[in-house]
């Protein structure tokens, strides 16, 4: 059975988008060949999950549909265009059902994209069986972060990590587990 995977990028102060929402400032450490285990990681997926908001940063990259190849579900009770080329479906409620439905079409992982909020909803909620992380060398200072408040502690225990040349470093952790 596959795991649902929050894999993520994130400033080293805990933000995954700029103050302005913006992302541009991950490209300072796009690398020649290098992509941070990205590609290997999407290969082992059968789903991807999505907020509003980060699926309307992908209608805004004008690139078309970025998640090729797997099922693809936006949690939303807004109205939303759909991008050209894309499966995706949209979705609200409850998140469980939601991870409940995809679990019986797939038994490969679920990438949830983001954003934090809906992070926080599936960590609250038992859900997230691991974080993937790539930290990067920057202080935003502000911005949409990783999680926002959360419901108590959760216990992680990192299971790898890399340094990469540049000074990213990507770091697994399973969830609720000591």
């Amino acid at each position: 059975m596959g795991k649902v995977i929050y894999f993520v990028a994130s400033s080293l102060d805990g933000y995954i988008a700029d103050p302005d929402g913006k992302l541009d400032w991950l490209h300072e450490y796009d690398s020649a060949g290098e992509d941070f285990g990205y590609k290997a990681f999407y290969d082992t997926l059968g789903a991807v999950i999505m907020g509003s908001r980060t699926y309307m940063d992908v209608v805004g990259f004008n690139m078309g549909w970025v998640y090729p190849g797997v099922e693809s579900v936006v949690m939303t009770h807004r109205s939303l265009p759909l991008i050209e080329g894309s499966n995706a479906r949209f979705r609200q409620g409850d998140v469980k059902t939601v991870v409940d439905d995809l679990k019986t079409r797939t038994q490969k992982h679920i990438w949830l994209v983001g954003g934090g909020d809906l992070a926080a909803q599936f960590l609250n909620a038992g859900l997230l069986d691991e974080l993937q992380l790539a930290f990067m060398p920057l202080l935003l200072g502000g911005g949409a972060p990783l999680f926002p408040p959360l419901d108590g502690r959760h216990p992680l225990t990192m299971t790898a990590h890399h340094i990469y040349p540049g000074g990213v470093i990507t770091a697994t952790y399973l969830v609720g587990k000591r």
